[in-house]
């Protein structure tokens, strides 16, 4: 028993160190991102990448840009609560570039 025990401990020291748990929740923040952000938000947006808490989102045009920064932190609040940690820490705006339609869809694999 105190092998197992131990193997256990080992197992919860390596998986901490490697950061699995915070990883995993930072691509369920990005996948819970249109619910978070609500519609008309989710519509003009798309969540690119969480790495270290920092998620990064791209809009449409400066105008959302301004009203995400504006909401930032009700949703900041609302992904964390989706994901159920603190996996977001921050999320910075940038205007990016990408198809007017399907912009929260995953691109077309055929």
């Amino acid at each position: 028993m105190k092998k197992m025990d131990r193997a256990g401990n080992i197992l919860e020291r390596v998986l901490k160190s490697l950061e699995l748990g915070q990883k995993m929740d930072e691509v369920r923040a990005l996948s819970v991102w249109p619910e978070a952000a609500g519609p008309r938000v989710a519509a003009n947006t798309r969540a690119v990448s969480v790495i270290r808490g920092r998620m990064l989102v791209e809009t449409k045009s400066p105008i959302w840009a301004q009203e995400c920064l504006l909401l930032k932190e009700r949703i900041r609040e609302k992904l964390n609560r989706l994901v159920g940690s603190e996996a977001v820490k921050d999320i910075t705006f940038k205007v990016g570039s990408f198809p007017e339609s399907g912009m929260n869809q995953k691109p077309d694999t055929k």
